[in-house]
């Protein structure tokens, strides 16, 4: 869906993590994925603090594979 996205126009893609459950490992899981076809310039990460995870995923996705582009729910 997200190629799609980026063949019809789109110039960015936000990933979004809204429970606030998944941790450090899950958002490699997700990224290793993604960023076989779409580089980190072209992706932004949207994580929730729900369970205390928001920082180190939002560490994770900039440190370990470039992201810089992020928006977050610190209330929930």
């Amino acid at each position: 869906v997200a190629m799609r996205l980026l063949d019809l126009g789109a110039d960015h893609i936000s990933l979004g993590e809204t429970l606030g459950k998944a941790s450090p490992s899950d958002i490699r899981t997700l990224l290793d994925t993604v960023m076989a076809r779409i580089e980190p310039a072209r992706l932004s990460l949207h994580v929730h603090d729900t369970y205390g995870m928001a920082v180190a995923n939002v560490l994770t996705a900039w440190w370990d594979y470039g992201i810089t582009a992020f928006d977050c729910s610190a209330g929930g």
